[in-house]
């Protein structure tokens, strides 16, 4: 009966390992944000993390904790982007849309810096630059 036990256990501690290998390697496994993160970080250093506040059903804005989690560091969650004043450093703003949903418009003083299509969702990153700065063009971040 011991060696059943330990058996088993060492079967088990075995597929955990393929598994989480396996699915750490798949598209499911990996963080969209990761990518986006990275040019956040190449092109905005110093950029100030918004979301939108989640619907009533969701407290956490999901995206928000994704690229927070990427950016190791804060995203502040307000509850509409219009009433956020321009900074001295830029700010980014990630918002998201039902994948059925018609896009979203690209709000004044903003653009557009990437658009994730996956799941259920169509996420998107605007960029404001600080000041009177003129708008940069960043290229256009697609995943899957």
């Amino acid at each position: 009966p011991v060696a059943c036990c330990i058996l088993t256990a060492a079967v088990m501690l075995a597929g955990s390992a393929v598994y989480a290998h396996g699915h750490g390697r798949s598209s499911s496994g990996r963080s969209e944000f990761r990518p986006v993160a990275d040019l956040i970080r190449e092109r905005w250093p110093d950029a100030e993390l918004l979301a939108k506040h989640a619907s009533r059903h969701n407290v956490i804005n999901v995206h928000a904790n994704a690229l927070s989690i990427h950016m190791n560091r804060e995203v502040r969650v307000v509850p509409d982007v219009a009433g956020v004043p321009r900074g001295p450093r830029p700010q980014i703003w990630v918002a998201s849309r039902a994948r059925r949903a018609p896009d979203m418009p690209t709000p004044e003083g903003w653009e557009v810096i990437a658009r994730i299509t996956s799941g259920g969702e169509k996420k998107y990153l605007f960029l404001r630059q600080p000041g009177g700065a003129a708008p940069t063009t960043a290229p256009e971040q697609r995943s899957r």
